[in-house]
């Protein structure tokens, strides 16, 4: 999830950048399916996406009303009309995408440290598990279960291992 996030958060600053540039028009290169979604402030996802169980009727009916909305939507982007609007909605829409793209970046950091900070309650909890069954003194123990417990004893591995996995949660 994080390095989406990330990689998210790149595009949005790409297109912000892109969107600087050119003044009065976005230019159609830029439209394409993964970045349309990034472009909206509403964001999209297709009607499908969330509803299931639709009659034949019903999802035609559906579908169609999509497609008509994304059409108006690509049209809104794409077609040349007032020049001082669609140079201001351009440039709004630049900055929300700055603004964006660094709160994404931010969720994406926060994903990672969540990872690292259960990782290390993990490894904690698994060494007072592994000091309760491989209860023996530390020359019969298996190298691996030395190498968990980086030199400790048991009973400092477990208390530190009970520990670290406390301070984590």
């Amino acid at each position: 999830d994080a390095f989406q996030l990330i990689g998210k958060a790149s595009v949005m600053e790409y297109l912000a950048k892109i969107l600087r540039k050119c003044n009065d028009r976005v230019p159609d290169v830029i439209l394409t399916d993964e970045t349309f979604a990034v472009l909206l402030q509403k964001g999209w996802t297709p009607f499908w996406a969330g509803k299931s169980g639709l009659d034949d009727a019903a999802e035609e009916q559906e579908l169609s009303k999509e497609v008509s909305n994304l059409v108006s939507e690509l049209e809104s982007w794409t077609k040349d009309k007032d020049n001082k609007a669609m140079k201001a909605t351009i440039q709004e829409t630049a900055k929300r995408l700055e603004a964006d793209a660094i709160t994404t970046r931010y969720e994406a950091y926060r994903e990672i440290v969540y990872f690292l900070l259960n990782f290390v309650a993990f490894y904690g909890y698994m060494i007072g598990v592994l000091m309760y069954y491989k209860d023996a003194e530390d020359h019969e123990q298996p190298v691996y279960v030395r190498t968990l417990k980086m030199g400790l004893s048991n009973a400092d591995a477990d208390w530190t291992g009970n520990f670290a996995g406390d301070l984590m949660w």
